[in-house]
């Protein structure tokens, strides 16, 4: 399905002249995780085998992906939650360090930005986490 889903991309892209789109492909969804059978880390490998670009996958996972992929693919971490947060609806969350420490390169912080009384300012907090 990735390799799929990159060369169709490809395809695509090329057909109007444009780039190709990096494909970043999702591990496990949480809600189907006990069901899926297969680790994270390995579905990761394989979708990195099959041309993705990255992939996304829990907090609780990002280090064993990061362990199974090296440092080249992008892993993308959702459910981070600056610290002193509560979860929300999500499973697995991590603080915007502790994502970055166990090996995530790029972070999704949705509701603890859009739901601020100052967007903005959530964002600055949350680089200044990161920074400190």
């Amino acid at each position: 399905m990735v390799a799929a889903a990159v060369r169709g991309s490809s395809e695509g892209a090329a057909e109007r002249g444009l780039e190709a789109p990096e494909v970043i492909a999702v591990t496990v969804l949480s809600s189907l995780a006990e069901a899926a059978g297969a680790s994270p880390a390995s579905l990761a490998f394989e979708a990195i085998e099959a041309g993705a670009r990255g992939v996304v996958c829990s907090g609780d996972h990002v280090r064993e992906v990061r362990e199974a992929l090296g440092e080249g693919p992008l892993i993308v971490v959702p459910g981070i939650r600056p610290t002193g947060l509560g979860s929300n609806d999500h499973a697995r969350v991590l603080t915007p360090g502790e994502a970055v420490e166990r090996g995530a390169d790029l972070l999704v912080v949705g509701r603890p930005i859009t739901r601020a009384a100052d967007p903005a300012a959530a964002a600055r907090a949350i680089s200044r986490e990161l920074e400190g």
